[in-house]
């Protein structure tokens, strides 16, 4: 496993070489540690399914950099929405939107796309690539793995990239609005 400390030139590497090997990277996050690709590599988000045993049809949230990002992966909200939005992002908030038509199904479910807003380095990093896939680093229905010496020891063999990092504690908000009311998923 290639170890980098986290910014956003790092991150730029790794998510180019994500996409030129088909492998992906765990990095840290505002949030909790992640585990995702540019969404330009399908074969290394699909290999995030059989790194975490993860349920075929069960999408991943993606991160953007910009607005400009979003609503190229996220049909338009109403303004008022859009005003909401700014209140809460950047910031811990998954929020899931309709999907455009032209999104991978990989990353949609019902055709609605769960996507997060990050900012500093890694938002940085994100504005410069292309949206980012980002799931918990654990196997699926397991506990999220927060310490890099633990994703280390867990995953060392199965993904090539860390971006180590000081990461938060807690997983994000989830919250509906693919249906223009706000209904809270996950507080």
């Amino acid at each position: 496993m290639k170890i980098l400390s986290a910014s956003v030139g790092s991150a730029v590497t790794f998510f180019r070489c994500s996409m030129l090997s088909g492998e992906p990277v765990i990095f840290a996050t505002d949030t909790i540690y992640g585990i995702g690709s540019p969404l330009e590599s399908l074969e290394a988000n699909r290999r995030i399914f059989d790194i975490k045993n993860r349920p075929a049809g069960q999408a991943m949230p993606v991160l953007v950099g910009s607005y400009g990002q979003l609503w190229t992966l996220a049909e338009k909200v109403s303004v008022a929405m859009q005003e909401w939005l700014r209140t809460v992002w950047p910031g811990g908030h998954t929020v899931i939107f309709q999907a455009r038509e032209t999104v991978n199904a990989l990353y949609t479910k019902d055709r609605t796309i769960a996507v997060r807003l990050v900012d500093g380095w890694l938002g940085q990093a994100i504005a410069a690539t292309g949206p980012v896939t980002a799931t918990s680093v654990n196997r699926s229905g397991g506990k999220a793995l927060l310490i890099a010496k633990d994703i280390i020891s867990e995953f060392h063999d199965e993904c090539k990239y860390l971006l180590w990092g000081n990461s938060g504690n807690n997983p994000s908000k989830i919250i509906d609005i693919s249906h223009g009311e706000i209904t809270i998923l996950r507080a």
